[in-house]
């Protein structure tokens, strides 16, 4: 495959149909056609191109010629496999590779699960991440693996390599692939923590069995926090809170904007009294900010058949439309997003069990969530301020939290939509 016949292709390419999963957030663009960047040969019929739409986004996408037609390469084409065999790179590309760990593996097959990239595992042992959008949020994950791997901080898959690429206008290396240890026999919190829930309802485990896992996470949190200080540091002043306060409305604006129908009709009729109690709050003194995971939910935590937790998706949060996924944070920003996925799980439970046992799930989502706040510890070992005393931050944290998850099931996963639906309502109630 030549890149004459890659640029006659993308010509009258949609990008949409290109991309692995589609984004309805994303304009309506009425002029097909992409203009290729920049090219890499990963086989001699696989490329990973670099391409830019007529809004001027750029996107990279893995393309096969199969037979006479070109397409986005899939589980079992071997684009991803051929990660792992790279070899030298011409001396003026503008790709390069970052190598941990490499070795050839065969066999490919998809990771099966709802994410806004696309995951593959190769030959059981390692799995790779396709960065289709280039941005720096795709790129704030090597910072935080690289500040991890320096802390020597082991519960989280090893990495193999990560495949960047530099920006022309400011040189900076963007991420386009990045490869790591696959955990094999292990599950998401999506269903490990539903399973504790399902088995408390159904008389399997009592509460406090069933919600100690959050205690075992909050300290693998505390243990995943101290190694992202040890990183880097600085205290926060009053123009930190500004922008916090900022995105927050930036984040409120967008959610009413976006979310759709009778949900939508509920989340405007919450705004006055949201608008009023931010208007009303006073940060003083605001926390320390450091590295933090930047999209922390159960989603992120698996748990293997022994038992032992680990850590994924250092990527960021998929929705974070604000400029600064780079840049330190409060670390409250990752209790509160935790804290709404254990109640994300009551609220899928409660789904599933059409509306029963609503007494029983409200305590188990305020059991664990109470234990995550009480096991905690990394702060208060350092000799800091409790992160959870700060509570209006917190709870700022939390609304905004929801508030992308609206922005989420608009975009990428429609039928997540009765979640924030249900989760927000328990937060206005303390405002």
């Amino acid at each position: 495959m030549k890149a004459d016949l890659l640029r006659e292709f993308l010509l009258s390419a949609d990008i949409e149909a290109l991309l692995p999963h589609p984004d309805r957030a994303r304009v309506a663009n009425p002029n097909r056609g992409l203009t290729l960047i920049d090219t890499f040969f990963l086989t001699s019929t696989i490329a990973l191109c670099i391409v830019e739409d007529s809004h001027g986004e750029i996107f990279s996408l893995p393309l096969i010629q199969d037979g006479g037609k070109i397409r986005r390469a899939v589980a079992g084409d071997g684009a991803t496999q051929a990660l792992l065999t790279i070899g030298d790179f011409e001396p003026a590309s503008r790709f390069s590779l970052k190598l941990w760990r490499s070795e050839p593996l065969a066999g490919e097959r998809a990771l099966g699960v709802d994410q806004t990239e696309e995951s593959i595992i190769i030959g059981e042992l390692a799995i790779a991440k396709w960065f289709s959008r280039i941005n720096p949020s795709a790129n704030s994950s090597l910072p935080r693996i690289e500040a991890l791997e320096k802390a020597k901080f082991s519960s989280m898959p090893s990495p193999w390599l990560a495949l960047e690429w530099r920006e022309p206008e400011t040189d900076n290396s963007m991420l386009v692939a990045y490869v790591s240890q696959y955990e094999q026999n292990t599950r998401d919190g999506w269903e490990w923590a539903v399973e504790e829930l399902e088995n408390y309802l159904d008389g399997k485990n009592t509460l406090d069995s069933s919600t100690e896992f959050a205690a075992e996470i909050a300290g693998l949190i505390s243990t995943m926090h101290a190694a992202f200080h040890s990183s880097s540091h600085r205290p926060a002043d009053q123009s930190d809170v500004e922008v916090w306060l900022h995105e927050f409305s930036a984040t409120l604006d967008l959610a009413l904007r976006s979310t759709p129908g009778e949900v939508g009709q509920r989340l405007g009729v919450s705004e006055s009294r949201i608008r009023s109690w931010i208007a009303g709050i006073e940060i003083t003194n605001p926390p320390e900010l450091t590295l933090i995971h930047g999209d922390l939910h159960v989603g992120q935590i698996l748990r293997s058949d022994t038992g032992a937790y680990s850590i994924i998706d250092f990527d960021g949060n998929p929705v974070d439309h604000n400029s600064s996924t780079l840049s330190l944070e409060p670390l409250a920003k990752d209790l509160a997003g935790m804290l709404q996925s254990l109640d994300h799980v009551g609220r899928v439970v409660a789904k599933r069990k059409g509306g029963q046992f609503s007494e029983e799930i409200s305590l188990w989502i305020h059991q664990a969530q109470e234990k995550l706040q009480n096991s905690y510890t990394f702060a208060l070992a350092k000799g800091d301020e409790d992160p959870f005393a700060h509570r209006d931050l917190l709870l700022l944290f939390q609304l905004q939290q929801e508030f992308r998850e609206f922005l989420y099931a608009q975009s990428h996963l429609p039928q997540w939509m009765y979640v924030p639906d249900a989760a927000l309502p328990a937060l206005i109630e303390r405002i």
